[in-house]
């Protein structure tokens, strides 16, 4: 059976439909396809859609469905093996999942063995549902709402015999659906978990500067379409600079121009965060925040940006901190009027949130002019994520997070399905 143009649109409605609202395994997807004839007659018209139309459909598919359609049957299976393996294909999938209305929050306890190669750790997945029948952009929306979904996520063990502390003190990095994770020894491992690949990176090249305290920065180089990795070794009197690539699996030293050397020697980097392409750190003297390490993913070159909007309240009383605010990178810090400050780098937006008596920390992700911000008074205390429009003048606390937990944020998660196993290909 054959649908005509006119049914294909129902149809392609029907099969998205499907996928969407498919929570079980793989068997019960077999189960459920074969046990209705009207899926089994929509499954005979799906396989003989064109190939484009196919592709169409499964680019609104969320990445973990996409992998499980992929065992419903032969067609199934070379239809979707030949779809993430296309890197124009995969961009696309991760344009659209990336713009969808919702965060997965990384947290790195409490976490549980599931055996010797996997650990599992918390998950909390943040929907933002905008409930706007009115196309009018000029009113203000009535209905809002943000809906926390618990989880977890299993990653792979790093099995590094100079470690005994179970992994638990690992830092974790996340860029596209890849997650990054360092060990107090500077092993790294690059995983995509959705896809359950994972490597061990070789070891960089510098052997003379070692410790804990290695500045890592993770993120997409759109000029050759791969993903890099900068480390950053300095003390009072010696530096190195790598760059790691996954698509050449090594690392490479990299120069950093004298007057910036100059500029962050004899301070502390903090507060890392990376952001469409690039990678900032805070340069901190003598518990004061003076400038913002840059290092450009694409030209692999390091700057300072020098003139800050706050000057000298950037004090490390209530540290100030590096957020995202609609795609631009943002600088917060309580005011002398313990007022929560939020502003462009180059000071042309300011917003604020009045009289704040505990600590906060905005998060690196925002939708719709919206925050994330969490709210906590002592460590180790009862801690609150709120999301924040200051534009509508809305404000809600929607999850509490109790201490053993909460105090572990680590990073944002995406599932994707781009493979560290296919870098270095040019769309």
């Amino acid at each position: 059976m054959i649908f005509s143009e006119k049914e294909k649109p129902f149809l392609i409605s029907k099969i998205s439909s499907l996928l969407f609202n498919f929570k079980g395994n793989s068997c019960s997807l077999v189960y459920l396809l074969s046990a209705s004839i009207t899926t089994s007659l929509i499954m005979a018209s799906f396989c003989n859609l064109p190939r484009n139309i196919l592709g169409r459909i499964m680019l609104l598919v969320p990445p973990d469905s996409v992998l499980q359609f992929k065992f419903v049957n032969k067609f199934c299976y070379s239809l979707i093996s030949g779809l993430i393996n296309d890197p124009k294909f995969v961009s696309k999938h991760l344009f659209i999942t990336k713009n969808q209305s919702s965060a997965s929050l990384l947290f790195k306890r409490p976490f549980i063995h599931v055996d010797d190669h996997l650990i599992k750790y918390p998950l909390l997945t943040i929907i933002y549902d905008d409930d706007d029948d009115d196309d009018d952009d000029d009113d203000v929306k009535l209905f809002y709402s943000v809906v926390p979904v618990p989880g977890s996520i299993s990653l792979p063990l790093i099995h590094d015999e100079r470690c005994n502390d179970e992994n638990q003190w690992n830092r974790f990095y996340h860029c596209d659906g890849l997650i990054l994770q360092v060990n107090p020894l500077g092993r790294m491992m690059l995983c995509n978990p959705c896809l359950k690949e994972s490597m061990i990176l070789p070891q960089p090249r510098n052997t003379t500067i070692k410790g804990p305290y290695t500045n890592i920065g993770f993120e997409f180089d759109s000029k050759t379409n791969d993903y890099k990795c900068v480390a950053i070794w300095f003390d009072d009197e010696d530096y190195a600079f790598e760059v790691y690539t996954v698509g050449s699996d090594s690392w490479r030293e990299i120069n950093m121009s004298q007057d910036v050397i100059v500029g962050i020697m004899g301070a502390k980097l903090q507060d890392g965060l990376c952001w469409s392409g690039v990678c900032y750190w805070f340069v901190v003297f003598d518990d004061t925040y003076e400038n913002v390490l840059t290092f450009n993913m694409s030209n692999e070159e390091f700057d300072l940006i020098r003139d800050l909007p706050v000057g000298e309240l950037l004090v490390s009383d209530d540290r100030p901190h590096l957020s995202v605010w609609n795609d631009s990178l943002v600088l917060c810090w309580r005011d002398t009027d313990n007022n929560l400050c939020i502003s462009t780098m180059d000071g042309t937006k300011n917003v604020q949130l009045p009289t704040l008596d505990c600590h906060f920390r905005v998060l690196p992700f925002s939708k719709n002019d919206d925050f994330l911000i969490k709210f906590w008074r002592d460590y180790g205390t009862q801690t609150q994520f709120v999301s924040c429009n200051f534009l509508r003048g809305i404000s809600m606390i929607f999850y509490d997070l109790a201490r053993n937990l909460a105090a572990f944020f680590e990073c944002f998660y995406v599932k994707t399905l781009v493979s560290i196993k296919r870098r270095g290909e040019v769309d």
